[in-house]
């Protein structure tokens, strides 16, 4: 896949594909997590919920890696206790087992079992066959689009900022960043675009995502970037 290939793509299989040996576990595993977080009304047993937070503690750095085998066991029994009809809760609950399983294959699963679940949905709200399919290739678009918000144009290049903006006026860019990145705040990043011109940044790509006004999650490239996070 080349650069203007990646930037087109709005199919997030290949994306994860071609990521596989290129990306960090961290992202990929926030990938995993930022599917499944919007879907936490439908985690009806707490293993579930834990698998999701122990995954972004370990994410984090915040948890050993082997605490993701105990959360992913939990979150797997949860699926014999669940009733199969409304079969939602099970895809959800599969979903969170997901995000902690240990291989690099996390993320592409997860995204299996969200995109079916939307579906599922879908056909319980009682949609045509054409009000499915419209909704499966716009959740499919959506998921692109939070790949390149995660990994922006990484893949084929690196991106450097010089420690004097991130140091400037006592570090003030750092810190909007940190709140941004903890409070999951990614309406600010304007305010964050304002902070890094004053600091002395020109940088267009960097600027331009910031104000583009589209859906972030945590593993932005920028927030990422300004916190030293791969």
């Amino acid at each position: 896949m080349t650069e203007a290939e990646w930037l087109a793509c709005t199919d997030p299989i290949p994306m994860l594909e071609f990521l596989q040996d290129k990306a960090s576990d961290r992202k990929l595993r926030l990938f995993a997590l930022v599917c499944v977080r919007p879907h936490w009304h439908l985690l009806i047993d707490e293993r579930s919920r834990n698998a999701v937070e122990v995954g972004e503690l370990v994410a984090d750095g915040l948890r050993p890696i082997d605490a993701l085998l105990s959360a992913n066991l939990a979150a797997w029994s949860v699926l014999s206790t669940l009733p199969d009809d409304p079969g939602v809760y099970v895809s959800a609950a599969r979903a969170a087992g997901r995000t902690v399983m240990s291989n690099r294959l996390a993320a592409r699963y997860t995204l299996n079992e969200i995109v079916s679940l939307h579906v599922e949905l879908a056909q319980e709200k009682g949609s045509t066959t054409d009000e499915t399919c419209d909704l499966y290739w716009n959740e499919i678009a959506r998921y692109a689009r939070l790949l390149h918000d995660i990994w922006g144009t990484l893949p084929f290049r690196v991106v450097e900022l010089n420690s004097s903006i991130r140091n400037w006026n006592d570090a003030t860019v750092s810190k909007i960043a940190q709140v941004i990145y903890d409070d999951r705040a990614f309406d600010r990043l304007s305010i964050l675009a304002d902070a890094l011109e004053d600091a002395g940044c020109n940088d267009a790509d960097i600027l331009a995502h910031c104000r583009s006004g589209g859906e972030h999650v945590r593993g932005c490239w920028v927030v990422d970037l300004l916190l030293g996070k791969s």
